[in-house]
């Protein structure tokens, strides 16, 4: 299995392997990639600004360990080619899709999921491309 690093402008949130007490603001924050490093002592580590504006750097592989998680990649332009938005209609998704996990071939963008544009009782899978494994 080969490590994906998150890219400059993505935004991030803990993840499995915390080890950064609070130096995010608290779970649930949110940050910002803004450099991968790519010095050997350095490699498969990233630099993240928090939304409070504190920066630190965080491990995406090194070691093993990964400290954080992709929040939505829109930001740094990735579209999700051939996805349609079943609630507002954008083809070609920017960002994250979130695929109804009770209705067939259902999808939102990041937008419509948040304003609720469906069953708020069926439960919804998120991913990064429309070939995610559900």
């Amino acid at each position: 299995m080969t490590a994906t690093y998150p890219c400059p402008g993505i935004r991030v949130v803990r993840g499995p392997d915390w080890a950064g007490r609070d130096q995010d603001g608290g779970e649930g924050h949110v940050g910002t990639v803004v450099k991968i490093e790519d010095s050997d002592w350095a490699k498969g580590k990233v630099s993240v600004i928090w939304d409070s504006g504190r920066e630190f750097q965080y491990r995406a592989g090194y070691d093993g360990k990964f400290e954080l998680l992709v929040f939505d990649s829109g930001p740094t332009g990735d579209q999700v080619k051939g996805a349609q938005c079943d609630g507002c209609g954008e083809v070609n998704i920017s960002g994250m899709i979130w695929t109804c996990s009770t209705c067939t071939n259902f999808i939102l963008c990041t937008l419509c999921y948040n304003t609720e544009r469906h069953d708020t009782d069926h439960a919804f899978l998120c991913s990064l491309t429309i070939n995610s494994p559900l």
